[in-house]
């Protein structure tokens, strides 16, 4: 308890895994919710527009992909496409990344907070080992050898050390993975709205 009172690191690296932890709960539940349908969705829109797509059933389904927005990115995407049909797919494809670059800013929110964390974490743990070493070595040059003063200071060293690192690696470990997610979505978007573009022009 005393090394938590007299260390200012420790109660920084408490603080900024507090904020670590209630980033990874948040974009674990928003990214679990998260859906772009996959190729069941491309197959049910491929199927309303049939082999020669009419406008009845463009707007067939883009009514389908309006009801199934809420829920689904490649429905919200293929919405807006169905909807601008009439153009070419380079303006269509232009659409697509206009879209996305709406839509990045949702699943990335608040990671590069985690990356931050995740980068300076052991760095504040390194700066209290630092700190630690300095105060072990001022009690040595006061004189003064007794064993629990000594321990004090090297105690704060390692436990800094080791709390940074605890930080860091979950966060590296859950950036990585919701990156990852974020990837995959953007894949699925992308590969569903080309598909779909394909079948109206070809």
């Amino acid at each position: 308890m005393n090394i938590f009172l007299n260390s200012p690191v420790m109660w920084v690296l408490c603080f900024i895994s507090i904020i670590a932890l209630a980033i990874i709960i948040e974009r674990f539940f928003v990214l679990q919710q998260v859906q772009t349908g996959g190729e069941a969705f491309v197959k049910k829109i491929i199927d309303m527009l049939g082999q020669f797509p009419s406008k009845e059933r463009i707007e067939a389904a883009r009514q389908y992909c309006i009801q199934e927005r809420s829920q689904n990115l490649s429905a919200k995407v293929l919405a807006i496409i169905l909807n601008q049909s009439k153009y070419d797919s380079t303006f269509l494809e232009k659409l697509i990344e206009a879209e996305r670059n709406k839509i990045l800013p949702f699943l990335e929110k608040r990671l590069t907070t985690l990356a931050t964390i995740s980068s300076i974490a052991p760095l504040l743990g390194l700066l209290g080992t630092v700190i630690g070493m300095i105060k072990s070595f001022v009690v040595i040059s006061q004189g003064n050898l007794e064993s629990s003063s000594l321990a004090g200071g090297i105690s704060e060293a390692l436990l800094t050390t080791a709390l940074g690192l605890i930080i860091a690696i979950p966060c590296i470990v859950c950036y990585n993975y919701f990156l990852r997610k974020v990837e995959n979505f953007i894949h699925d978007i992308e590969v569903t709205s080309g598909e779909v573009i394909r079948h109206i022009k070809h």
